[in-house]
């Protein structure tokens, strides 16, 4: 489409309610002086793209992106404001807005930033992140009209309303039953709850991965990560004959296991007619064998597969952990409400465990599985109130949600082998007693 003379584009795409994604970068916009409501009313747009517009000539962007109330993220760093004369509403009803990126050339009327009804949030530059993942230089914020007559304008979000306060290592889920743990370097640790970000897949002599990166995401009981990593063995072809030498090879040092083992120098000798081979890096005493069945003989007990999320009841203290004999490992114990990812499940006797790093297990009744899920669920409008439970299925009796009411939640539980969705920190509700709405 030859845009290239086109002078009005106000009203172009109003109340286009079923658009969702609009790439626009291609449009020649240099003759343009009329952009009013040109995306008004478009309430389910997610994805917009409009950075190559020249917008050098406009007068009039009035109510521009008004109604516009799903757009999360809005790069209008190319925009040049310098011959607007008008920009009333330009931002109403745009709630979900939360992503902003503005350049130099993005100049607001003198004392007219509350004309532009920006969403009222406080915001922090990105700083040396990401919009995912940001790292701001002012940690406390400017307001929206601040935002709008700062003199560098820059990438800016919406502060997220918690600091991250975890650690920032993270057990990778693996098809080798291995103890692999990652250590998020300092230039991507997450600063706030809610921060999204990748780091390598951790690489293992011998073996090839089916990713090569890993998307973590901070949550308040830690960081938690939906990928698991395949590793494939690399099939080793026979030596070529040759005159006897002496190779040594050095060990990759790319693995970091959960606990820190420290290996010896391993030398590999090159013998005529014979075949070196380097054996891929295990832990000192393994817990599970890299070629073994998923099921394996502990000393006292059978170690299983589990690979579920865990987290330790919030109605106690701490939880204690123990060796895989069942012994206490005094002084290593878990705050309450901590989760992690566990691969492994211990049974000895009739105590079952769950594994949390190296030769330390939490015993099953000291936590509940759970899910990551964003689920909207609604109560029934027959039952005056619908009861609450907390992570040990236990009935609340002084509290419970009302008839017809919804609510947002973001993990499935598993309590006595049965569904429930969490409200708050310690309260759930029974799959069968509400109805998912989502969407």
């Amino acid at each position: 489409m030859d845009t290239s003379n086109v002078t009005n584009m106000s009203q172009m795409f109003l109340n286009c309610r079923s658009l969702k994604k609009l790439d626009l970068s291609s449009f020649n916009t240099n003759s343009v002086q009329d952009m009013s409501q040109m995306f008004g009313g478009c309430s389910d747009l997610r994805m917009l793209n409009i950075t190559n517009f020249d917008t050098s000539k406009v007068t009039n962007m009035n109510g521009m992106f008004a109604g516009c109330e799903t757009l999360e993220e809005l790069d209008l760093s190319n925009f040049d404001t310098k011959n607007v004369q008008s920009m009333d509403n330009m931002f109403q009803a745009t709630d979900a807005l939360k992503s902003l990126k503005l350049g130099d050339k993005f100049v607001v009327p003198e004392n007219k930033e509350k004309d532009l009804k920006l969403v009222d949030r406080t915001w922090i530059d990105v700083g040396t992140g990401t919009t995912k993942n940001p790292k701001p230089t002012n940690k406390i914020g400017i307001s929206s009209d601040e935002l709008l007559k700062h003199h560098d304008k820059g990438n800016w979000v919406v502060k997220p309303e918690k600091e991250y306060l975890g650690n920032f290592r993270i057990m990778v889920a693996n098809n080798l039953h291995k103890d692999i743990v990652v250590t998020v370097p300092d230039n991507i640790r997450p600063e706030y709850v809610g921060s999204v970000f990748e780091v390598d897949v951790p690489k293992i002599t011998g073996y090839t991965a089916d990713k090569k990166t890993l998307t973590i995401t901070a949550i308040d009981e830690g960081l938690i990560s939906n990928d698991e990593i395949t590793y494939t063995k690399v099939e080793t072809k026979p030596a070529v004959k040759s005159v006897p030498t002496q190779t040594t090879v050095k060990p990759s040092n790319s693995l970091r296991l959960a606990e820190d083992i420290i290996k010896p120098k391993s030398v590999a000798t090159a013998e005529p007619k014979t075949e070196s081979k380097i054996e891929p890096e295990t832990p000192a005493k393994p817990e599970v064998s890299v070629d073994s069945e998923p099921d394996v003989q502990a000393e006292q007990g059978k170690v299983s597969k589990f690979m579920n999320y865990i987290s330790v009841h919030s109605d106690i203290k701490e939880a204690k952990t123990y060796s895989m004999d069942g012994q206490l490992n005094e002084g290593n114990t878990l705050r309450r409400s901590y989760s992690w990812f566990s691969d492994k499940e211990l049974k000895l006797g009739n105590q079952k465990y769950y594994h949390v790093l190296g030769d330390s297990w939490v015993k099953a009744e000291d936590v509940y599985i759970y899910r990551e899920a964003q689920n909207l669920v609604k109560t029934s409008s027959d039952v005056v109130m619908t009861n609450l439970y907390n992570s040990r299925a236990e009935l609340l009796t002084n509290r419970g949600l009302s008839a017809g009411s919804t609510w947002q939640t973001s993990k499935e539980v598993m309590l006595n082998n049965h569904k429930y969705y969490q409200i708050t920190a310690n309260e759930f509700v029974d799959s069968d007693n509400v109805e998912v709405v989502n969407g």
